[in-house]
């Protein structure tokens, strides 16, 4: 793998055909000494994953597949919540080539017209911060039973987006983010907002779910949710699709 190009703020970018996984990518940059920040891009993954174990990512060649590396102390945001942050920023992106019907998933799924076109997945690894992302720009065939109805943004609305640019727009409003602003287009666009919902708390294997209303997301991440008049703060799991 080598430095392909130049990003925003000359970030290099390190492009690969074919991937296991940027995300292992990324950490193995990291582990070698690679100065921060970075992007490790790919386009296919044949070991992409999701946020809990036992979930993949499924991608075409026209998939936005990478994996960007920001040193912590330069990301002033709570880890739960940076998922959502990298979403928002997403819709932010998105929203300049005029595709409206955007919804953020709490925790970390981007919906297109209520169906999934990308993924969040953040990590921590020693002072660092790899964030995972997958944008499903074109049609993609999937062979697997999902949790969630999937799409592609060319599916939903006939463009096609220049990943590239799309990946540069990105890191761009990243490197400058607000997070005041940020957090805002997180509640506006928060799915299911104002409606109720069955959730999943905690653990899949725990079988504890609770229906509320959600009211929307704190600063530290949490998904703020009205159960039987009492308000809830849930720090992890996810809502569930019907």
């Amino acid at each position: 793998m080598k430095k392909d190009f130049f990003i925003a703020q000359n970030i290099p970018v390190y492009c690969k055909k074919v991937s296991v996984s940027t995300m292992v990518d990324a950490a193995s940059k990291i582990d070698s000494g690679e100065a921060i920040p970075f992007v490790c891009l790919a386009d296919h993954q044949t070991g992409g994953r999701g946020r809990r174990p036992g979930r993949t990512w499924v991608d075409s060649e026209g998939s936005l597949l990478f994996t960007a590396v920001f040193a912590q102390a330069d990301v002033l945001v709570d880890i739960h919540l940076f998922p959502l942050v990298v979403a928002g920023s997403l819709v932010k992106v998105l929203l300049d080539y005029g595709i409206l019907a955007l919804n953020i998933a709490w925790p970390n799924d981007l919906l297109l017209n209520e169906k999934k076109i990308s993924g969040v997945l953040c990590e921590r690894r020693g002072e660092y911060i790899m964030v995972g992302v997958g944008v499903n720009l074109t049609d993609v065939e999937f062979t697997i039973d999902l949790r969630k109805p999937a799409s592609s943004v060319f599916r939903e609305t006939g463009l096609i987006l220049d990943k590239i640019e799309l990946l540069e727009r990105f890191i761009m409003e990243m490197s400058s983010l607000n997070l005041e602003e940020t957090l805002e287009v997180i509640n506006d666009f928060l799915y299911k907002k104002n409606q109720l919902v069955k959730i999943l708390v905690g653990d899949p294997s725990s079988g504890n779910y609770v229906d509320g209303l959600v009211i929307g997301v704190a600063e530290d991440g949490t998904l703020v949710v009205d159960v039987c008049g009492e308000r809830q703060f849930i720090a992890a799991g996810e809502i569930v699709f019907s």
